[in-house]
Parts: C-alpha cells; sequence; structure tokens
C-alpha cells in the first residue's frame, strides 16, 4: 500500500470567496464522501508560510531545525550534489547600465538557449578561497554554489529587490545592485561576504564583454544572488520514519525540498512547474510511483502562481483541470489519497496569507464524515478538525500502518 500526498500550491484562500469555493470540483468531491477531512494551519504560531517551510513541516521537518536558507534546496532540485558546508543561492540574470543600476531584474526575460551559452564564462571565475559552481536552470534562473572552508551563508542578498531573505522590495526599480554585508559580525561571513562581492565584480566585467549580450537590447550583464543557505545533510524519510518515499514536481524548490529529505526524484517529460505543465503525464507517473513507493508526494504549481496574479477565473479553471486529471487514481484500491495545499494564496489578496488550508483524506481506515464538497467552509466542519502542519507526517504513518 502507498500513500499519495498531493500538494496544490497556494490552494488556499478566504472562506466563500476562495477559488476552491467557486469551482466544480466533482471527483475531488467523491474522494471526500468516503473520507475526511478539514482544515491545516501549516505553522502552529499562525506565521505566513513561505513554500520552502511549508513543504519541510509537512514532511514532518521543523524548519525552525532544518531549514538552513531556500538556496540549497534550489540546487538540490537542479539536480546538482552538494557537499556538507556549500553555501547556496539563487540567481537572476539581469541588466544594468553603467553606473550599476538594475533596468531589469529578467534580462529581458533572457530564454535558457541564450543563458546556457553564459553558463560556462560564470564557471570561469576564479575567486581565491572558494570554488565557484554555476548552472543555469529556467530562462534567466539559475544557482550559485561556493565551495570551501570557512565559509557563511549570513550576508545579504545583492538583488535589490530582495534586500533581506524574505523580503520583497516593490519599489525595486532605480535602485542600484547591492553589495553584500556580513549579517553576522563574524571573520566568515565577513569573508563570504568579500568573495562574493569579487564574484559580482567579475561577472560583471566577463558578461559585459559577451558577443552576444552586446546583441541583446536588455544584455545578461550581471548575476543578481539572494537566498543564500547553508547545506548540512539529514536523515532522511526512510530512516526517521521507515517511509520510501518519491516526488513528482516541476518546480526545482519542490524537488529540492524532496531530495533534502530523501525522496527520489521522478522526472516526467511535459512536467514544467507552470500552468502549461502535463498534468496527465504526472498522474500516469503516480499511478507506476505506488506500486514501488510508500509515499508519493505529488506537486502542482500553478494554483499558487494564478494566485498570485490575482486571476481568480484561471485559478478556478485550473482547479477544475486537476479534477478532471486525477480520475484514474481513483480507480486505486489500498491507496490512501491526501488533497491539500502548503500555504493559501487568495485572489483577493495576491500573496500568501496565514489563512488555514483544507485538506480532505480518502482511505478505507478513516470514518467518513458525510461532508459532500470539499471546500474552506465545508473543511471547518470536517472531523479532522483544525490541525498543524506537523501532524500531517504522523497520519502518514499511521496510514502505512507504521
Amino acid at each position: 500500500m502507498a500513500v499519495i500526498l498531493m500538494i496544490l500550491d497556494g490552494l488556499g484562500g478566504k472562506i466563500n470567496t476562495s477559488a476552491l469555493s467557486k469551482s466544480k470540483h466533482p471527483n475531488m468531491d467523491s474522494l471526500l464522501k468516503n473520507g475526511t477531512c478539514g482544515l491545516i494551519q501549516i505553522h502552529s504560531d499562525k506565521r505566513v508560510p513561505e513554500s520552502e517551510g511549508a513543504h519541510l513541516e509537512l514532511f514532518g521537518y521543523s524548519p525552525e531545525i532544518y531549514l538552513k536558507g531556500r538556496g540549497p534546496l534550489e540546487a538540490l532540485g537542479a539536480g546538482i550534489k552538494l557537499c556538507n558546508g556549500d553555501i547556496a543561492f539563487r540567481t537572476n540574470f539581469a541588466t544594468i547600465d553603467s553606473k550599476g543600476k538594475v533596468l531589469d531584474r529578467r534580462a529581458g526575460r533572457i530564454k535558457s538557449k541564450e543563458a546556457k551559452k553564459l553558463e560556462k564564462e560564470i564557471n570561469s571565475i576564479k575567486i581565491k578561497g572558494a570554488e565557484i559552481i554555476f548552472k543555469q536552470t529556467v530562462d534567466h534562473r539559475g544557482v550559485l554554489i561556493l565551495r570551501g572552508k570557512g565559509l557563511s551563508h549570513e550576508i545579504t542578498n545583492t538583488d535589490p529587490a530582495h534586500p533581506k531573505e524574505g523580503e520583497l522590495i516593490s519599489n525595486w526599480k532605480n535602485k542600484k545592485y547591492l553589495k553584500s554585508v556580513p549579517i553576522k559580525n563574524s571573520k566568515e561571513a565577513k569573508r563570504t561576504a568579500e568573495i562574493i562581492n569579487e564574484f559580482t565584480k567579475k561577472s560583471i566585467e566577463i558578461l559585459s564583454k559577451n558577443k552576444m549580450n552586446k546583441s541583446r537590447i536588455l544584455p545578461a550583464n550581471i548575476l543578481l544572488l539572494r537566498g543564500p543557505g547553508y547545506y548540512c545533510p539529514i536523515a532522511p524519510m526512510k530512516e526517521r520514519f521507515g517511509i520510501k518515499a518519491c516526488c513528482i514536481a516541476g518546480g526545482a524548490l519542490y524537488k529540492g525540498c524532496a531530495c533534502y529529505v530523501g525522496m527520489d526524484n521522478i522526472n516526467v517529460k511535459g512536467a514544467t512547474g507552470d500552468e502549461f505543465t502535463d498534468l496527465n503525464a504526472k498522474i500516469k507517473a503516480t499511478l507506476k510511483a505506488v506500486k514501488k513507493y510508500d509515499l508519493v508526494f505529488l506537486h502542482i504549481k500553478a494554483t499558487d502562481v494564478f494566485g498570485h496574479d490575482k486571476n481568480c477565473k484561471k485559478k478556478i479553471e485550473f482547479i477544475e483541470k486537476i479534477d478532471k486529471a486525477i480520475k484514474p487514481l481513483m480507480k486505486l484500491k489500498n491507496t490512501p489519497i491526501i488533497i491539500t495545499g502548503d500555504h493559501a494564496t487568495p485572489c483577493s489578496i495576491g500573496e500568501h496569507t496565514s489563512d488555514p488550508v483544507p485538506i480532505l483524506i480518502y482511505a478505507d481506515e478513516i470514518p467518513n464524515d458525510k461532508i459532500k464538497v470539499f471546500n474552506e467552509k465545508n473543511c471547518a466542519k470536517g472531523e479532522l478538525g483544525l490541525i498543524y502542519g506537523k501532524h500531517l507526517m504522523p497520519i502518514i504513518t499511521y496510514l502505512l500502518g507504521l
């Protein structure tokens, strides 16, 4: 027997006005009629969840203990094998003018084919005291690794839109790229900030000379860094919970979270992590995975994207598209299915909120609470009640008989 954990990113919204409450999802409702439901508050202190911390919480790994920054998770999701002590960053190819003012944080949304050509140039940069490892991922995005002794992740970003981790400055335009400074007064942090500033200077020099960049209206002439994190290997899910788990996702962050806790990543052709992701291909991969794994983590991203875009119509349509896609899962026997989100992204707000997220659990072992429609209002009446994110893994281990 396996458990399927479907996380619809940013699923939750405000009661009575949410996309879930306005959409039609007969297959989810059918599962609910034979299962139970409730609300899940991701963090017990009711702080607003970020995706990385929320997923670790749901996997049974307290972010207060295990989360050392987003950079390493993005790097793991990009397929980079990290070493203990590596410092990892999320990166953007961007455009600056001669005075260092950031004109475009995405270099005119440079495409992967062009951005990939710059990867070798970045990796040619040499700095005393640290090995530079860069990988371009999707379009303007990438990951940067600093490898060496005596390094620290306790430094600031160089991206003017994210001067501090988790802090987004909406009016970043016309601001200059930032110099990294130590957050803590340690020699390791000071040294790492100096290395980053030297790297930034060299990246500007080398990218500005690139022939392709000279022909672009918005050249990719700087690499902006954010989300520094420290990598330290942790006890995998198999060791902590006795669970052999896998991940089916499109986004690097979610693959990285899964890899971090010891899940196998199953790459699915067409799993793009956006509205064009091939849902049917992901469901087919899930049907195969339940034969080999105890837990199959299936992540779907676009529900969150449309929430951030404040596009309720599109979010409704995508929820209905997901509902149609999951029909083959309903034919499985002895396979509990859990559907929930990692946080709420109400279309009325366009940002993550601390609102609890609806959760349904379909399993033979769980009493039916006779609620017929899956939405926030009805889940508030469910027999499961209000649980916290840290309670989900004990439920999964119970369903697996562990």
